[in-house]
C-alpha cells in the first residue's frame, strides 16, 4: 500500500514543467514505479539523515510511528506530508481532475485522502475523462 501512495505522489511529481530532484527510501518499490533521471532511489529504512537538503518531504509508510518520526525529524522550514496522519500534516496533496486545458483541484480539507481519490475517479467516470 505505502509504495503504492509513493508511487502516485512521485509520478505527479515528474509530471511538472521542471521536475525536482526526488530522493526516495524504502526497503522494496512496487513494480511499477516510476522511472527518471531525477529519481533516486535507495533500498532501505528510513534513517535520520534523509532529510539533509529536502524542501518537500512525504512520509508514505505503512507505520504511523515511522511516519511521524520523519515529521517530527523535519526541519521548520521543511514541509512534510504525513499520509497517516494528514491532520499533523503541513500540507496535503489535491486530487486533480484534467479537463482540457483545465485542471481542477480537489481537497478534503485534511480529513480524508481516500474520499479525495475515490470523488476524483467518480468524476472522470461521470464525465468521461482521462
Amino acid at each position: 500500500m505505502a509504495e503504492r501512495i509513493a508511487s502516485r505522489k512521485v509520478r505527479r511529481l515528474i509530471e511538472l514543467d521542471e521536475v525536482p530532484n526526488i530522493f526516495v527510501v524504502s526497503p522494496g518499490f512496487c513494480s511499477d514505479f516510476p522511472e527518471h533521471f531525477k529519481i533516486e532511489q535507495q533500498r532501505r529504512k528510513y534513517q535520520k539523515g534523509d532529510l539533509n537538503g529536502a524542501q518537500l518531504v512525504f512520509a508514505c509508510t505503512n507505520h504511523q510511528e515511522i511516519n511521524q518520526e520523519i515529521a517530527n525529524d523535519a526541519e521548520t522550514w521543511q514541509w512534510v506530508n504525513d499520509v497517516s496522519t494528514p491532520a499533523h500534516s503541513d500540507f496535503t496533496n489535491t486530487g486533480l481532475v484534467e479537463i482540457g486545458d483545465f485542471t481542477l483541484g480537489i481537497s478534503h480539507r485534511f480529513k480524508d485522502p481516500r474520499a479525495t481519490k475515490t470523488f476524483c475517479e467518480d468524476l472522470k467516470k461521470t464525465f468521461h475523462l482521462k
